[in-house]
C-alpha cells in the first residue's frame, strides 16, 4: 500500500514542480527606463481633469497639484500585494511577484507643457524604490556564520535608528508608466468624443 502512494505521489511531484518552472519562466524583468512622454491633442484643462481621475484610479494620493505649472507628485505608495487584485499599481506578474516578497513603493510624477494650441505633451515617471533594512544584513550574517562557527545566543537585538532603515531608487516602471499614459489618453479621447 505504502509503495502504490509512493507511486502516485511522485508523478503528481514531479508534475507541480514542471509547472512552477513554467510559471516562473514566464516572468521576466521589468524595463526600468527612462519618464516616458507622449503628445495628446486635447485641451489642457481635459488632460489636467483627466490625469488626476487616472491618479485616483490607480490608489495614489496627489500631495502637489498646481495646474498653473502643470505638475502632479503624488505621496509614496507601498505596491499590490498577491492577494490584492483590486488595486492596478503592478502591471507585470514580475512586479506583482516583487511587491509580495519585498517592501516596494510607486510614486507618480506628471508633467503638462504645451506644444500648440491644442496639443499637449505629457510626461509621466513612475519612480520605483525597496526598503532597506540594515537588520537583514545582519540577520543574513548570523546565518552564515552559523554554519561556519556553530550556533551561538542569538542575534543581539539593537534599537533601529533613522539610517538603518531606507529606501533605495530602482529606476522608473516603464510599464507602468505606458499603462498610465494609455489610460489617460483613452480617458480624454472618450471625453472629448462625449463633448
Amino acid at each position: 500500500m505504502a509503495s502504490q502512494i509512493r507511486i502516485t505521489i511522485r508523478p503528481l511531484c514531479l508534475m507541480l514542480i514542471f509547472l512552477c518552472l513554467l510559471i516562473l519562466g514566464g516572468c521576466s524583468a521589468p524595463t526600468v527606463g527612462q519618464p516616458e512622454s507622449r503628445v495628446i491633442a486635447v485641451d489642457r484643462e481635459l488632460l489636467w481633469r483627466s490625469c488626476r481621475e487616472v491618479i485616483r484610479n490607480y490608489g495614489f494620493e496627489s500631495y502637489l497639484a498646481q495646474s498653473d505649472k502643470g505638475l502632479i507628485l503624488t505621496n509614496p505608495q507601498t505596491s499590490a500585494q498577491w492577494f490584492e487584485f483590486w488595486r492596478k499599481d503592478t502591471p507585470t506578474e514580475y512586479a506583482l511577484a516583487e511587491s509580495s516578497l519585498h517592501a516596494i513603493r510607486r510614486h507618480i510624477q506628471l508633467e503638462i507643457s504645451s506644444n500648440a494650441v491644442s496639443e499637449q505633451n505629457i510626461t509621466c515617471a513612475v519612480a520605483v524604490e525597496r526598503l532597506y533594512r540594515m537588520e537583514d544584513d545582519r540577520a543574513l550574517r548570523y546565518a552564515t556564520n552559523i554554519f561556519s562557527q556553530g550556533l551561538s545566543s542569538g542575534i543581539p537585538r539593537r534599537q533601529l535608528n533613522q539610517d538603518d532603515v531606507q529606501w533605495v531608487p530602482l529606476g522608473f516602471d516603464a510599464d507602468l508608466q505606458k499603462q498610465i499614459l494609455d489610460d489617460i489618453d483613452c480617458l480624454c479621447h472618450r471625453s472629448n468624443t462625449a463633448l
